[in-house]
């Protein structure tokens, strides 16, 4: 079950209260006053975890948030508008444990709901689509049933290994400030992946899953060479939906054949100047150097263990090679399109 299915469910749910409240507002007599202010307690609640339903998907355990929401809903407000309705109080028998679900789903907030950027990231996705012409970020491949067609979609991956150093670099400035410390600081992070029980590790490849899997993996679990194996096939068959994918050794072709297709008559020499103006990660050091200072043994056997990320990547060379050759003018495939020798995971 897909995690935005919950927004299905909360769209019904809606639909009730409105319903139930125009009902209540206008059409419920009870003999009873007593039993009008039961209805408008079970439609209080019944509103407001609604609401609450909607942020579901962005949870780290969307099924377990949006069970509980909807038990709640169900069990506690279904309850007291069955005892307004046939005013009978011997009906709200099974309020309390809509109650305790509905405190459930509350102290679950602290456990279940990702970092506030992580949830208005997600939300963006959505909302920001409709009137966006291009939407720029790091989005999982679920993204694309938020956009209505015609569109393109378009992607970057890098190098496994240069990937791995980069990212230690980006998060670990302090520590990777000299090419010796990042040397020493990235080896020891290797010799540390190394020691896993499994120290096969996806990466990348899970941005081109599906949210549920991709929310679901744990690089601290061991999976089965065949699981991995099967989530990298999912992810190198996503991309070839992608209307181009890049590699950031050829960052220069992709800039190159962006412009090509979407502003051919070069009405835009700006935007495409700004683009072409690599922001890297922030360090002194360039990742390649990094990896030229460390014992070539260490790095070739922690690039096996990058196997899975590079059967996607090589994929990724493949559909990229084909596209810049499509787009770009025959001079230019030798400069623009070729991207240069790279270590893969079995050299």
């Amino acid at each position: 079950m897909n995690a935005f299915t919950w927004h299905k469910v909360d769209a019904v749910f809606g639909v009730l209260a409105l319903a139930l409240g125009t009902y209540g507002a206008h059409g419920f007599r009870p003999q009873n006053p007593f039993y009008k202010e039961v209805r408008q307690t079970a439609f209080l609640y019944h509103l407001v975890h609604t609401g609450a339903l909607v942020t579901a998907p962005f949870t780290k355990h969307p099924h377990f948030f949006g069970g509980l929401l909807t038990s709640g809903i169900l069990l506690f407000s279904g309850s007291w508008y069955t005892a307004a309705l046939y005013e009978d109080r011997k009906y709200p028998m099974l309020a309390p444990v809509g109650g305790f679900a509905f405190i459930a789903v509350w102290e679950s907030h602290v456990i279940c709901l990702n970092d506030q950027n992580a949830l208005r990231d997600s939300a963006s996705q959505r909302w920001e689509v409709a009137g966006t012409r291009v939407l720029a970020g790091h989005f999982l491949w679920d993204l694309r049933q938020y956009v209505t067609p015609p569109h393109l979609l378009i992607t970057m991956l890098r190098d496994p290994l240069e990937l791995f150093v980069s990212a230690k670099q980006f998060k670990h400035r302090e520590e990777t400030a000299s090419l010796e410390a990042a040397a020493d600081f990235v080896a020891s992070n290797m010799r540390g992946r190394l020691g896993w029980e499994d120290p096969s590790d996806i990466g990348f490849v899970r941005r081109f899953l599906g949210t549920d899997a991709a929310n679901s993996y744990d690089p601290q679990l061991v999976y089965t060479k065949e699981q991995s194996s099967a989530m990298a096939s999912t992810a190198a068959e996503h991309l070839s939906n992608f209307w181009v994918v890049g590699v950031v050794e050829q960052y220069a072709g992709f800039v190159n054949v962006l412009q090509h297709t979407l502003d051919p008559e070069l009405e835009h020499p700006r935007l495409w100047e700004a683009a072409s103006e690599v922001n890297n990660n922030g360090s002194p050091v360039h990742s390649r150097d990094v990896l030229d200072r460390i014992d070539p043994d260490l790095v070739r056997e922690f690039n096996a263990t990058l196997s899975f990320q590079w059967q996607v990547y090589d994929v990724a060379l493949q559909l990229w090679d084909s596209r810049c050759r499509e787009v770009l003018p025959l001079q230019d495939h030798s400069s623009l399109c070729s991207v240069p020798g790279h270590k893969s995971s079995l050299s």
